[in-house]
């Protein structure tokens, strides 16, 4: 790690303990408002789903969910159908839970 970036990380850990010790918060001051269309737009819940959700790794299990070999767990997250598995060889993976020659699960 950086001098740098220790720094930084010392200063924050720093103001983090300062703000638990006296039970505070940073605040701005300032209130902010979020329009209302921003929480029903579908357009733009597609594109943050498309984002987030599909767009960057996520944890979708946990290891001791998966303890053993031939351990599994289905699950969908927006709308894709994942198998995760633990291996004969304890290696962990995750597959598409669809069937390729059918297109069912």
């Amino acid at each position: 790690m950086g001098t740098m970036r220790r720094g930084v990380y010392e200063k924050i850990a720093k103001q983090l303990y300062s703000h638990t010790k006296a039970r505070t918060t940073d605040s701005t001051g300032v209130i902010k408002e979020v329009p209302v269309a921003n929480y029903r737009d579908q357009e733009r819940w597609e594109k943050e789903v498309k984002q987030i959700f599909q767009g960057m790794p996520l944890l979708v299990a946990l290891t001791c969910e998966l303890k053993n070999p031939f351990d599994f767990k289905a699950l969908e997250i927006s709308g894709i159908p994942l198998l995760i598995t633990r291996g004969e060889d304890h290696l962990v993976r995750t597959f598409l839970n669809v069937c390729r020659h059918r297109g069912v699960q």
